[in-house]
């Protein structure tokens, strides 16, 4: 008796091509990655000139540091450059994801500016 392979023919002609099942993996894999959550959390910093920030990307730790307060930024997600980075680990997630629910007004998104930020936390202790 002749043994078949991994799939037979009929089941050969069911599967899509290369391209497209790469298309596929591609599409689930950007689907998937889009739910997690970019944010930073800015705070005080070490100086009245500067703030702290702790950055999220993609549900992923990435680093933290220290932003000067006279910086330029049209972006958040700029500031990264300043950050210093750090190894990601559930538990140091679970600490951020806590911070940040007992703190929203301390979050801040890609799309707003940092200077729009500063003058939202610069309310929101008055």
């Amino acid at each position: 008796m002749e043994q078949a392979g991994p799939t037979s023919k009929k089941e050969d002609d069911n599967l899509p091509s290369a391209e497209e099942h790469n298309d596929r993996i591609t599409r689930a894999l950007d689907y998937l990655i889009s739910g997690r959550p970019t944010f930073g959390i800015i705070d005080k910093g070490r100086t009245s000139d500067e703030r702290s920030l702790i950055w999220v990307e993609n549900g992923h730790f990435f680093g933290m540091g220290y932003i000067p307060m006279d910086i330029g930024l049209s972006d958040i997600s700029e500031a990264r450059d300043y950050l210093t980075r750090y190894a990601t680990n559930r538990y140091m997630m679970q600490l951020i994801e806590t911070y940040a629910q007992n703190y929203p007004g301390k979050i801040v998104r890609p799309t707003v500016t940092l200077q729009e930020q500063q003058e939202y936390q610069k309310h929101d202790t008055l």
